[in-house]
């Protein structure tokens, strides 16, 4: 009977866990302006769409700039 305890503890608390966490890694690869992946713009929309803490990272080869064509979206959280 305790093993069964441990086992729905464990099953608890594992939903909890997982249901805090739903922070995601957003990486931008390209600098068009754009809402398509890998976009700067397309990173900030879809972490301001996932709830928690987000990340956004660059992997541009080289030295890139990004010039947006007009504001990017605030950044935000749900």
């Amino acid at each position: 009977m305790r093993h069964n305890h441990a086992l729905a503890l464990a099953g608890v608390l594992f939903g909890l866990f997982t249901g805090l966490s739903n922070a995601a890694v957003w990486q931008v690869t390209n600098t068009a302006d754009t809402a398509i992946g890998g976009t700067l713009r397309w990173a900030i929309n879809a972490a301001n769409t996932n709830p928690g803490d987000d990340t956004i990272t660059f992997a541009l080869p080289g030295s890139l700039t990004i010039s947006p064509t007009g504001a990017l979206p605030t950044v935000s959280d749900v």
